[in-house]
């Protein structure tokens, strides 16, 4: 009896050490850089933090840290809430969520970023290799989507074992897959592309456009092949004879464009507000720049020039289930109204400029709400005026960015 007695706390203090050990086991280590990697100031996770709790004060974040996952968490907000959880296993961290969760999405890409944060990679080259793998139709063993049909979940795989090779890096240029807005209309629009060493911008219509290409490392010939690939698939005006006697990346200076090679961060900055580091810029300006406002409608409140109307939005009406929104140009502004079940309940008074859609690597023409335009409305009104109206011109449809971090989609009305 005294031998089972012992036996049996024998057992007991060998199931409390392995318990104890359970217990106080420490966090993979891959597992918790990442996790640090993704709090650390000013990463793309906290910065994305910052831009919801400005759109919605309320929101919160969670983010909770375990031996072999680590789970992220919205609350507080009635259209981002979730919990995203995601789970190192092998090689690869595992999160898998509704296929039209585009908050997931969002993080799985933020998780992306903090992987390459910890192995010391350059995130904006990882983001163009990871864009350009899918452009040039290039296998993709880093960043695995598997969608389930019958389930209706996504699961996204992401590479955690090491730092990526981008050994194809020298095959990755702007193309049609990575710039499908061509050819250019009448009308004004920005859009941008990302295919590994490049990104480019550009602003403009078929009579008038600058386009800004930036490479990794230094201008060379993806460089320049990236540019004759963006002026046969945009085609703005002069385009044939670009194409015809521009035969190297070089400056030049024709009736028809101008290039500048190694653009100073000046001229840059023109273009777009944050130049990326360790990127050679290379800035052309083609086609007739008297015709820029083709499309547009050009006044000022007393009826002089200076002001640009963007036909998009001006007298435009769109629809979505029993909400109508309609906008108007008002007095150097945009008004923009959406009316629910035909009784008016959000009013915005609305500056124009551009939204970047990182998802889409395109940039839009966008209105945001500065208020409502009347001091009592914009204090009762709960997103107090606060909100942005851009236009998708490859789907065609307006898209309401809503302060708590929710869009609502509006087709035109007929």
């Amino acid at each position: 009896m005294k031998a089972m007695l012992r036996r049996l706390a024998l057992m007991s203090l060998v199931l409390a050490m392995l318990l104890a050990q359970a217990a106080f086991a420490e966090p993979n280590g891959i597992v918790k850089g990442v996790f640090d990697a993704l709090l650390a100031e000013g990463s793309d996770y906290q910065q994305s933090k910052a831009a919801s709790m400005e759109w919605y004060p309320e929101i919160k974040f969670e983010e909770t840290l375990a031996d072999d996952s680590f789970t992220l968490a919205v609350s507080g907000s009635e259209y981002m809430d979730g919990s995203w959880t995601f789970t190192l296993d092998g090689d690869y961290f595992i999160s898998t969520f509704p296929a039209d969760d585009y908050n997931g999405f969002g993080m799985a890409q933020v998780v992306l970023l903090a992987v390459g944060e910890y192995y010391g990679m350059n995130t904006s080259l990882l983001t163009g290799y990871i864009a350009g793998l899918g452009n040039m139709g290039l296998e993709n063993k880093y960043f695995i989507m598997e969608d389930d049909e019958a389930a209706g979940t996504r699961t996204i795989k992401i590479y955690a074992a090491g730092a990526y090779d981008m050994a194809e890096l020298d095959q990755m240029v702007i193309n049609e897959t990575a710039l499908p807005f061509g050819p250019l209309t009448a009308d004004f629009n920005s859009m941008s592309a990302h295919s590994g060493k490049i990104m480019m911008v550009v602003n403009g219509s078929m009579n008038y456009a600058t386009i800004l290409l930036g490479e990794y490392g230094g201008l060379d010939e993806l460089a320049y092949q990236s540019v004759m690939n963006a002026m046969n698939i945009l085609r703005p005006r002069g385009w044939e004879d670009f194409v015809a006697n521009y035969p190297e990346l070089r400056d030049a200076e024709t009736d028809q464009y101008t290039v500048t090679v190694n653009a100073q961060e000046e001229a840059v900055r023109e273009i777009i507000d944050d130049p990326r580091e360790d990127y050679q810029w290379v800035i052309i300006r083609i086609g007739d720049e008297s015709l820029q406002m083709d499309g547009f409608a050009v006044e000022g409140d007393d009826g002089e020039e200076g002001f640009v109307i963007d036909e998009i939005f001006n007298g435009t009406e769109w629809e979505s289930g029993d909400l109508h929104l309609t906008i108007v140009w008002q007095d150097g502004y945009y008004k923009a109204v959406v009316k629910e079940g035909g009784e008016e309940k959000w009013v915005y008074l609305c500056e124009y400029g551009d939204y970047i859609d990182e998802a889409a690597e395109a940039m839009f023409s966008c209105l945001t709400g500065i208020g409502t335009g009347d001091e009592e409305l914009t204090e009762t009104q709960e997103d107090h005026g606060q909100a942005a109206f851009y236009y998708n011109f490859i789907t065609e449809e307006m898209v309401w960015k809503k302060a708590d971090g929710t869009d609502v989609i509006f087709t035109q009305a007929k």
